[in-house]
């Protein structure tokens, strides 16, 4: 009779995690998306195509993970608001570009998942702030704050583009090369 009620409670366990499993799903799609689509529809090596790429990465690896993040978490457990965005960000997207998207395969000469790891703290962390928004409200700001300063610091080269993206200044492109 014990042992029914666990399976039970774990069944329900499950059952009450679900969303956030697909909400790490559709995380998972949108840090792939750009990958996906230079592979389907390679562009031209000039400069307007180059922006075009950058603000998909920029809007696709950073903006839309932490808006799903921060919003949708927020009924989430503790540590499966910070688990889940750590596992889609710092090693399942990293796994599946190197081993599918990538031309090289390689999972130890590309130094991306290093970067995606530290991602992947910031962005559970931001999790976890937003799993913290209707309890303390101070230990939330602070923990999103944290992340959001983690997740930029990971991203190689991320002001450089950042101000390539709003000024169009050709000089800000040194920093890439």
């Amino acid at each position: 009779m014990y042992a029914e009620v666990k399976c039970l409670n774990s069944v329900g366990l499950l059952q009450r995690q679900m969303p956030f499993v697909i909400l790490g799903c559709l995380i998972l799609i949108s840090l792939l998306a750009p990958r996906i689509f230079i592979e389907l529809f390679p562009l031209e090596n000039d400069i307007a195509a180059l922006r075009i790429v950058y603000a998909l990465f920029i809007a696709c690896d950073f903006i839309i993970p932490v808006l799903l993040t921060a919003v949708f978490f927020r009924r989430a457990e503790h540590i499966i608001s910070f688990v889940i965005p750590f596992l889609v960000y710092g090693v399942l997207c990293p796994v599946i570009d190197a081993l599918w998207l990538s031309s090289q395969g390689h999972l130890i000469v590309n130094p991306i998942p290093i970067a995606a790891v530290f991602g992947g703290i910031g962005l559970g962390i931001i999790g976890f702030g937003s799993s913290q928004l209707t309890k303390e409200k101070t230990i939330a700001t602070a923990a999103m704050f944290l992340g959001l300063i983690v997740l930029i610091a990971s991203i190689p080269n991320f002001f450089a583009i950042v101000h390539w993206l709003a000024t169009g200044d050709p000089d800000s492109l040194l920093a890439l090369l």
